[in-house]
């Protein structure tokens, strides 16, 4: 399967334009880890109606639940009605979905934005692999986003560092947590804009700068 990974949109459409175009080009399923709202854009409406019209896979955030439940940041009517139909994680053959962490939903069925969410550090990966370990699952591949940090976690290596752009060889017997960074939002340790491609044929990943 080739997926192209976007996540924490927050209203900003030019980018999630630009990212689009981008994984478009080569030929994937595009799926999006939530967060497609943000209190600071006038875009929300738009940003959904694109992921609407390009029947891009997609799973709920934090900031998606909140404009649910509070309408803040206000939207349209049916795009309250997407964000409503938007499940908290999926799995699709040996790949699981989520915003934040599959930890958390796995203790407490919809619990995420509890304490202990982000993973941000191996060692807060690690606890993941082991607990997933323990139970068995035999998913291989967990997309997360959430963090806003774009990041690759081996549960035999580690934190696996990478070069922006450029292909990532990953192991067919470790299970990987991958964060594709953010298309808007705040701007953590200085990443930048991110997106990432993930073919779990050929076991490679790369995260694109946009």
């Amino acid at each position: 399967m080739k997926l192209g990974i976007i996540s924490d949109i927050h209203g900003e459409i030019e980018n999630l334009h630009n990212a689009l175009s981008l994984l478009q080009d080569i030929e994937c399923k595009i799926i999006c880890l939530g967060d497609l709202v943000s209190e600071d854009s006038s875009d929300n409406d738009q940003c959904i109606n694109l992921i609407k019209e390009k029947n891009i896979t997609t799973v709920l955030g934090q900031h998606d639940d909140t404009c649910i439940k509070v309408n803040s940041p206000p939207i349209s009517d049916s795009s309250c009605s997407f964000l409503k139909s938007l499940p908290v994680f999926l799995e699709l053959d040996n790949i699981y979905l989520v915003h934040d962490n599959p930890l958390e939903r796995a203790r407490k069925g919809q619990g995420m934005w509890k304490s202990g969410n982000y993973i941000k550090s191996f060692l807060e990966a690690e606890v993941v692999f082991e607990e997933l370990n323990s139970t068995q699952v035999k998913t291989q591949f967990f997309l997360i986003g959430h963090t806003h940090v774009p990041k690759i976690f081996s549960s035999k290596n580690g934190e696996i560092n990478y070069s922006l752009n450029e292909p990532v060889q990953l192991e067919n017997d470790n299970k990987y947590i991958i964060n594709p960074g953010r298309l808007g939002g705040v701007d953590r340790e200085s990443m930048g804009v991110t997106c990432a491609f993930l073919d779990t044929d050929n076991y490679l990943v790369r995260i694109f700068r946009i």
